[in-house]
């Protein structure tokens, strides 16, 4: 996966990788995404826009990021048909998975999980941080298929990134 920029889990920070992995390269801190937070609410004194003390930021944090680089973000959920998608016009997709943490078949933490689907060089990959480095997916066809998949699960949210200005390559950035 040589060329492939790719950041693994750390803490509950998966937005950040999920943002950074979809752009393919390092734009965001947890400290860029902890002022987005607070930009988003200034009249509360604790950011609202995450979990306490551990990151895992919600949606409207991914979406302004997003926003404040020129990207486009929709949402769906699985009445969408990812067939009826014109995949020319998509720059990448943020899933929004449900997780869950156990130890010995006892959950200790049910949430989400963020998760970045991108087309480089011709291929989609799924760059998930949770990953040991970027699984192909393939063709717009395969991903597709990938999408109406995961998105059966209950609880999945599916995002749609398109840039505002249509001629965004898909290549990564030398």
């Amino acid at each position: 996966m040589s060329g492939i920029y790719h950041e693994k889990q750390e803490r509950m920070l998966c937005a950040k990788h999920a943002l950074n992995n979809l752009l393919q390269r390092s734009v965001f801190t947890a400290e860029d995404l902890d002022s987005i937070g607070r930009q988003l609410s200034p009249a509360n004194w604790l950011n609202q826009h995450k979990t306490p003390f551990l990151g895992n930021y919600d949606i409207n944090v991914v979406m302004k990021a997003l926003q404040d680089m020129s990207y486009t973000v929709s949402w769906f959920d699985k009445r969408l048909n990812p067939a009826d998608q014109n995949f020319e016009e998509i720059f990448g997709f943020i899933l929004n998975i449900p997780t869950a943490i156990s130890v010995a078949f006892v959950n200790l933490w049910n949430g989400k999980h963020w998760v970045a689907l991108r087309k480089i060089n011709g291929v989609w990959y799924n760059l998930d941080s949770k990953l040991q480095e970027p699984r192909a997916i393939g063709t717009d066809q395969d991903v597709r298929k990938f999408l109406q998949d995961v998105l059966q699960k209950d609880g999945t949210n599916l995002f749609v990134v398109k840039p505002e200005n249509p001629g965004v390559s898909d290549q990564p950035p030398s």
